[in-house]
């Protein structure tokens, strides 16, 4: 008998006792070839009609892409733009304060693209200039998109991957941009650039960052001019973003951080300053990650792309300023970026990734809580990873349903633990979650250390009957020789 269904005849043949909670987000995974090696996704909406449209920047053919929004989370091809050559970056943003989006791509020859939209989904070529006047070819691979120098005009500040530099570039009034204002790093290859006033003296400033390196910050010291303030102890990784994550009123800065497996947070004095930073797991080596409201709650989430897991992280906000990794997702590839904007009107904010290794975009529809709840309780591995076990599906007579167990590195099967009550107690080292009504072991991982595991809910279960479930896998390099995922609570619609 297969493990799935032995799981199933133990869960048909417990007694069943109806209770309710609430539940954790689920989503609804979908993707579609989205081009020739995607390198970076934008979310916006660049014809008018209220509805989300995608901006894809196409690696092998040195195009952006674009997609028009249906409106229910699928896109339509929807033509191409020239870029100077492969394109690294693309954001859909306001450049020139006309209400209308406008597409800005970044290429491997150091150009910056600019196409200006109408508003009603036409495009017109604007300018095209270098992300620096020197040193090696800049390859511009982040942008923000900014008014820095407080004269009303948007500027663009670009973090340069080959060339070790940022570069500011001041809009003028005539639609062009003034030669680049240029902080260099040697040897530092910057991945990272984002902005907002860290101060709080009324000029935005800047934050850059990349592999191997602090992030550093850089003060806006008025009228555009710039000062580098120095690193923040301990804070490394591949993306960082600010935001207000605690919601005391100042701006944080978050790192998708490759070294810690997390999102690293400094939380803002708004002086300048920051706390040293702590993580919050979010699966193995993040990338690319959105700071966003995905549950409603009135506090930022964030959404994660994994390195070689194949896998999107969701980590949910305790409403303090910390956060929790909740869910992993399911996608096609190695994700670099990820964007969100609520694509079927529903109010949830939704997810697309792109996927450098299979051409396409992974899509996932927010619909909502769900049946299933994260319990926490996660043993964590000796490297510091956390496993991810994530339930999707209705929990309907008949369904199909799925586990999913993420992050799994130190191991090559696992345990699989379920029960119909609670138990709670010690166990090598960590939590056992489920009473162990039923174990299956020798469960057998995928390359990339995860597995999924499909099943039919059984019919006759009473709505609202609760069942645990854990994954238990070997470490090792732990004490006890052991690591388990957080544990998992669903409940019978």
């Amino acid at each position: 008998m297969s493990p799935s269904r032995l799981a199933l005849v133990g869960l048909a043949c417990l007694a069943f006792v109806p209770c309710a909670v609430a539940g954790e987000l689920d989503f609804a995974p979908s993707s579609f070839l989205a081009g020739s090696q995607p390198n970076s996704v934008s979310l916006g909406d660049y014809d008018g009609d209220s509805i989300p449209d995608l901006a894809v920047a196409d690696g092998n053919t040195a195009t952006v892409k674009l997609w028009k929004g249906v409106g229910d989370g699928t896109f339509t091809a929807d033509g191409t733009l020239p870029a100077a050559s492969q394109t690294l970056a693309v954001l859909l943003v306001d450049l020139d304060g006309d209400s209308d989006l406008d597409v800005l791509a970044g290429s491997s020859n150091a150009d910056i693209t600019i196409h200006r939209g109408d508003g009603a989904g036409g495009f017109t070529a604007g300018p095209i200039f270098k992300a620096a006047l020197s040193g090696s070819p800049p390859d511009p691979i982040d942008f923000a998109v900014v008014d820095v120098s407080g004269d009303g005009l948007v500027d663009i500040c670009c973090a340069n991957w080959q060339a070790n530099s940022i570069s500011v570039h001041r809009a003028l009034a005539n639609g062009t941009y003034a030669p680049p204002i240029t902080l260099l790093y040697p040897g530092i290859l910057l991945r990272t650039i984002c902005a907002g006033d860290f101060d709080e003296d009324g000029d935005i400033d800047l934050a850059t960052g990349g592999l191997g390196t602090l992030v550093r910050m850089v003060d806006n010291q008025g009228a555009g001019v710039f000062a580098d303030k120095g690193g923040i102890s301990g804070y490394t990784g591949w993306l960082a973003r600010a935001a207000d994550f605690d919601g005391d009123g100042h701006l944080d800065l978050l790192v998708s951080s490759i070294p810690t497996n997390g999102v690293a947070v400094a939380r803002g004095h708004g002086d300048g300053t920051f706390d040293a930073p702590f993580t919050i797991p979010a699966g193995y080596q993040p990338l690319g990650m959105v700071v966003e409201d995905l549950d409603g709650d009135g506090d930022l989430d964030v959404a994660a792309t994994t390195s070689l897991s194949n896998r999107i992280a969701i980590v949910t906000n305790d409403g303090a300023g910390g956060g929790t990794l909740a869910s992993a997702w399911t996608n096609t590839g190695d994700a670099y970026t990820i964007d969100a904007a609520d694509l079927d009107g529903d109010g949830l904010a939704d997810l697309v990734s792109n996927e450098f290794d299979t051409d396409s975009c992974t899509v996932l529809m927010n619909l909502g809580e769900g049946p299933w709840t994260n319990t926490g309780a996660v043993l964590g591995q000796a490297s510091g990873l956390h496993a991810a076990l994530t339930g999707s599906g209705p929990l309907t007579a008949g369904s199909t349903n799925v586990l999913d167990l993420a992050f799994a590195r130190s191991a090559t099967s696992a345990v699989f633990v379920l029960g119909l009550s609670l138990l709670d107690a010690p166990f090598k080292g960590g939590v056992l979650v489920p009473n162990p009504d039923l174990i299956v072991a020798g469960l057998p991982l995928d390359a990339q250390k995860n597995l999924i595991f499909p099943f039919a809910w059984p019919a006759g279960v009473p709505a609202g009957t609760p069942f645990w479930i854990q994954e238990w896998f070997t470490d090792a390099s732990n004490p006890l020789g052991f690591a388990a995922s957080n544990g998992l609570r669903g409940e019978a619609q």
